[in-house]
């Protein structure tokens, strides 16, 4: 038995091109359920995870490559 959910089909593949086309992961929750659409290149197993957040330690390295490639150091 299916239930009727508070968005169309039609709507939830509209929301999954835009993500897609801006670079981003859809993440929809109807109903009190989460649902998160992955690329294939990122879902696949074989593929390295992707971090969300770098940590303090990488911003500071990008930071001093940056400053050093403009000639700063």
């Amino acid at each position: 038995m299916t239930k009727r959910m508070s968005i169309t089909s039609t709507q939830v593949a509209a929301i999954c091109r835009g993500a897609a086309r801006e670079g981003f992961i859809a993440e929809l929750v109807i109903d009190g359920v989460t649902v998160r659409l992955l690329p294939e290149h990122l879902a696949r197993p074989d593929q390295k995870p992707v971090k969300s957040k770098p940590t303090p330690e990488e911003l500071l390295e990008d930071f001093l490559a940056s400053q050093k490639k403009r000639g700063y150091f």
